[in-house]
């Protein structure tokens, strides 16, 4: 029972600190104890515990458990496929969500291209592609299937295209750039 009760209190020792730190504190507070006297004994407390911890350190671990951990380490992982597929043809671009939402614009309606970038987790760049008011438009992020051949598309197909918009666009931690106008499109 000894050693189970020392191999919880030793691998759950930071937790154990802190709410001995809230007892303590608490309990000298109540007492009246001035905060310099009630640190003080969270300080010797917290001392008390290091050495305690030096005295008897962990034990190491079994045989099973490193090989379980091993074989952990050692699974391939799959490698992320965007949900977003972009593809484009003479006519236009589509893009699907997961094989069920789908977005187009002709390329003879699209009116301007522009990079936002979105703040989920980490800044992701995501292309919008403009098309005329009621004639469709899409949104895909920079990583979706598709969107390096699309990028070559709008280099290719869209003269005036600002590749330095996209460099800093693809630098930016938020904001948006526009990287190419219809020359007849007013705003």
């Amino acid at each position: 029972m000894e050693d189970l009760v020392r191999n919880f209190l030793l691998r759950h020792i930071f937790a154990v600190q802190l709410v001995l730190g809230a007892v303590l504190g608490a309990a000298g507070a109540a007492a009246g104890l001035s905060r310099a006297v009630t640190v003080s004994v969270l300080a010797l407390a917290a001392g008390l515990a290091a050495i305690w911890m030096q005295r008897s350190p962990l034990p190491p671990p079994s045989k099973q458990k490193l090989l379980r951990a091993s074989q952990h380490l050692r699974k391939p992982r799959a490698a992320y496929v965007s949900p977003y597929v972009v593809r484009f043809s003479d006519e236009g671009v589509v893009v699907t969500i997961g094989d069920k939402k789908s977005e187009s614009v002709l390329w003879a309606d699209l009116v301007m291209v522009a990079i936002t970038i979105e703040d989920c987790f980490l800044p992701e760049p995501f292309w919008i592609l403009f098309g005329r008011p009621g004639k469709g438009g899409c949104l895909y992020p920079n990583q979706a299937v598709g969107a390096g051949a699309m990028l070559g598309e709008l280099q290719t197909r869209l003269p005036g295209f600002d590749n330095l918009a996209v460099a800093k666009a693809m630098g930016m931690m938020a904001g948006g750039v526009q990287v190419w106008k219809h020359p007849e499109w007013k705003d």
